[in-house]
């Protein structure tokens, strides 16, 4: 099941377009104009704030907030996630999207932060203001609880690719 959903995934990000990825990437940062994009991730050390992965080959962003950027970054790149861990919902093989977890440091082409204290709302706001379609947060910002996570799954509709 897990192996059915990554090949569905791949099918996924490549019928997705880069220009419309681009364009919806750059209407985002439009809107939120204080991130920046970073080119070494030691400027972000000890950063509190926001943070956004673009994973370019597969047209695909992650939002995601830390009191140390760096270290939180590094921590997704380093990750082991068992592979019966890719399906959110637990059999959701036309279903589940990826975590950004399942990816590592070379897939990640841009890094934008947002150097803010930290606060209740910002980061589900971003996460809303972002394209599901372009998107690795499974669930919504600022998730606090089970009903929440539920509530703001991300899904992807995978059956056309089978």
């Amino acid at each position: 099941l897990c192996l059915k959903n990554f090949d569905l995934n791949m099918k996924y990000f490549a019928s997705l377009k880069k220009e419309e990825f681009d364009k919806e990437l750059n209407k985002f940062l439009s809107i939120h104009k204080a991130f920046e994009e970073i080119h070494n991730l030691n400027e972000c050390a000890k950063m509190e704030g926001y943070y956004l992965l673009i994973l370019d080959e597969y047209k695909q962003g992650y939002i995601g907030k830390s009191c140390d950027i760096k270290r939180r970054i590094m921590q997704h790149w380093s990750n082991v996630k068992s592979f019966d861990r890719v399906l959110l919902p637990f059999y959701g093989v036309e279903s589940s999207c990826f975590s950004i977890d399942f990816f590592r440091a070379f897939d990640t082409t841009r890094i934008y932060v947002w150097e803010k204290e930290i606060r209740e709302g910002i980061e589900e706001e971003l996460v809303e203001s972002f394209p599901k379609k372009y998107q690795l947060n499974r669930i919504g910002g600022d998730v606090t609880s089970l009903l929440k996570a539920v509530t703001t799954l991300n899904t992807r509709s995978l059956s056309e690719y089978l």
